[in-house]
């Protein structure tokens, strides 16, 4: 599957659902370690990391969410500074 592929599946994902991003998840997710997980796509749901994957559909597919659940997803920089 070529990037474009995946771009198009990623874009498609995106159409799940949205939510207002709470200042806690956002604090959660800064206290976790994810230097083995840069690069790739997280899904987080309930303060809890449930897929990580190359694509996003890969990691929602992992997530294996409940039905209309909107979680919280992230493509983790690949540079040192992991920032959220």
């Amino acid at each position: 599957m070529g990037n474009e592929d995946r771009l198009k599946d990623d874009q498609r994902m995106t159409k799940r659902g949205t939510q207002v991003i709470d200042g806690n998840v956002l604090e959660w997710l800064s206290s976790q370690n994810l230097s083995g997980m840069r690069g790739k796509w997280i899904v987080a749901y309930k303060m809890k990391i449930v897929g990580k994957a190359d694509t996003l559909k890969g990691a929602m597919k992992q997530a294996h969410l409940p039905p209309d659940s909107v979680p919280f997803v992230l493509q983790v920089p690949v540079d040192e500074n992991l920032t959220v």
